[in-house]
This record gives C-alpha cells, structure tokens and sequence, in this order.
C-alpha cells in the first residue's frame, strides 16, 4: 500500500522520549484502511532548523541537529520504526466518517481549484471546513491571487556561495558521491551527507517550484523528479560519473605507461610513421669525414573505436534508496572499462611484438 498524506497535526508533544500527534484524516479510504487494521504505522518528515558543531576525537568536524521542524505526516502499513503506530481515539456517534459522493466531488473540486490558483492544501482544508461550496471557493481564490498579485515583489541577488543552483548542485554531487565511496566530503557539502534519495527529489522539485511537493509521498517525489526536472536527474549522473571515474583511476593498468597518448577528430582511419633505431656510429675518419646514418621507417595505421555498456537502477531500488546498489554499479562499470582499456593495450603490444617491430 502506498503512502496516504494526512494533514498536519493538529497538536503535537514530546511525551517521554516520543513525538506524540493528534492527526487528522479526511480521506474515508484512509479511515476505513486504518479500521481494517491494513494502516497501522505513521512516517514523518522533518527539515533540521539549528545545528551544533563540534569535533570528534580525530579532530574531524561534526555537525549534530538540535533543533527539526515537522513538515508532513504519512500513514504507512510499514513505518521505518517499528515504534511510530497509531492510537485511534473512538469517534463521537455525532460524526459522519463516510461523506456522500456530492460532497467528496466538491472536497475534490475545491482541492483542484487549489491546485490550479498555487494555494495550499491549508487554503482548501480552511474552505472544505467552513463548508464552501465550489463557487464560493472560486471567489475566495480569486481573492487570494489578487491579494498575491498586489504584494511588493522583493528582489535579491543571487550569491554564488549559498543560494546559486549551480553551487547547491554541486555540493549535492559531492555529498552523495562521497557517501557513495565512503570519503570525507568538504565542510560545504556536509550539510548534505544525510539526504536521501527522497529528500534530493523534494529539494529538486521545491528549488524548482513545483506546487504541492509537501503532500507527495516518496514514490511520487522520486517519480516527478525524474521525469519533470533535471536537477534530479543531473545530480544522479554526477555522482555516478565520480564513482565510476574513482573506480576507473584505482584499476587503471600499468601498460597506459608504455603507450603515447593521440587525439584524433574523427573516426576515420589514420597512419603515422614510425621511425626505427639508427645504425651504429662509425668512426670520424683523419679527413673529417662523416658517414650519414640509416635508419628503417614503418608506417603504422590506427583508428578510434567506441566501447561502452548501460545498466539500469531499479525502480525498486531509488524507492529503497539503495545507494549500495548504485555505487556498485558504477565501480564495476570503471573497473570495466579499466579492464576493457588493459586487454586493448595488450593485444596491440602482442601483435606488435609478433611481428618484430621495436620501438
């Protein structure tokens, strides 16, 4: 089952160690799930507010969360702790749990005009409440754009150190990469270390400014990602390409050493003349004589092939965030193509030397 988003908690409170809520569910699919026993755990997602530094006992900088804000709530038949489940309070006998079918088209039509005017799902809950219907939500999101429209549109510039997408993408690549392969990242991308997939997706699509990204739950989130940004897409690739790069660098071969490096422009054939030992030198004679040297030329022909593979991360695999799974893939594909590299070398060397010819 997937992930149901609730609104948020109406109260919360830490009561002995814990995060207790009261939520409160509008969806009579939701309820009757929670009833049947098949929703019976809850996730939270949370945005870190204040951080501590400190250091460890290498001296190596550490960043603790002392402060986090909720965002959103799930209702999940799975939750990651096993300790995050529902106590469901008796209704009163006065509360209808299964509106009509003309009052779920109007919650739903109030939520699309939402939607479409770039409100909230707070707006449409406050709309829904004070039992609005569909004209008077229309009149009350025309009013809330117009108010929008006449506020003061602040400008700012845009500083390459914290708020440039270039720089954040960056970081982004060198913190997931760096988990990837196990390595230190730098102080600007530590902040980074403890998203996961999920979280890169929300952050892709909210810089993005996609509407609703707080009530996605994680397969949507990763869903629209791929498909509708390219921030998400591009901070995958970068930090595949790292760990293949990294992989290809430890398992380059020794043979790279005894081969000049050519550039070429195009595929077509090419040929360069290879020039032999001298012959010997001979003695200067009394008349200052001195005999010219030979030297045997051989033309050698050469042309660039391409060689490469493709591989697939599951869909299974982002939605577990399974980075394990991407790093080895793209440590294998380096090592492959390191490989790949040697054997070339090799059989040019082989055939070369079968052939008598020295350099």
């Amino acid at each position: 089952m997937l992930p149901t988003e609730v609104s948020m908690p109406a109260s919360a409170r830490r009561e002995a160690g814990q995060i207790v809520a009261t939520l409160r569910v509008s969806d009579p699919a939701a309820l009757a799930a929670i009833e049947r026993g098949d929703v019976t755990g809850v996730s939270i997602g949370y945005r870190v507010t204040k951080w501590q530094d400190s250091s460890d006992a290498t001296g190596q900088r550490v960043r603790t969360a002392t402060a986090r804000e909720l965002v959103e709530a799930s209702l999940v038949a799975i939750p990651a702790d096993p300790q995050a489940l529902i106590r469901s309070a008796p209704l009163p006998q006065d509360v209808t749990t299964a509106p009509d079918a003309a009052t779920l088209e109007t919650r739903a039509a109030i939520r699309s005009i939402a939607t479409t005017a770039g409100l909230d799902s707070a707006w449409a809950d406050s709309q829904i409440d004070s039992g609005a219907d569909v004209t008077a939500a229309r009149s009350a999101a025309f009013e809330a754009m117009t108010q929008r429209s006449a506020a003061p549109i602040r400008t700012a510039t845009m500083g390459a150190a914290s708020d440039d997408p270039a720089a954040i993408q960056a970081r982004q690549v060198e913190a997931l990469s760096a988990r990837m392969m196990g390595t230190a990242p730098t102080d600007a991308a530590r902040p980074f270390m403890q998203m996961g997939l999920a979280d890169y997706a929300r952050d892709a699509l909210t810089r993005s400014g996609t509407v609703g990204v707080a009530m996605m739950g994680r397969e949507e989130l990763l869903q629209r990602a791929m498909h509708t940004v390219s921030d998400f897409p591009d901070l995958l690739t970068g930090a595949g390409n790292r760990v293949l790069a990294d992989a290809y660098r430890r398992a380059e071969s020794p043979l790279k050493q005894l081969a000049p490096q050519r550039t070429a422009a195009d595929f077509r054939p090419l040929s360069t003349l290879e020039v032999g030992n001298f012959t010997k030198l001979e003695k200067v004679t009394e008349a200052g004589e001195i005999k010219a040297l030979s030297t045997a030329e051989a033309k050698e022909g050469y042309s660039i092939e391409t060689f490469g593979g493709i591989f697939s991360l599951s869909r299974k695999a982002i939605i577990n965030d399974d980075l394990g799974a991407f790093a080895r893939w793209g440590e294998m594909t380096g090592q492959a193509a390191a490989e790949t590299e040697a054997g070339q070398l090799l059989a040019l060397l082989t055939t070369k030397a079968g052939a008598g010819v020295t350099r």
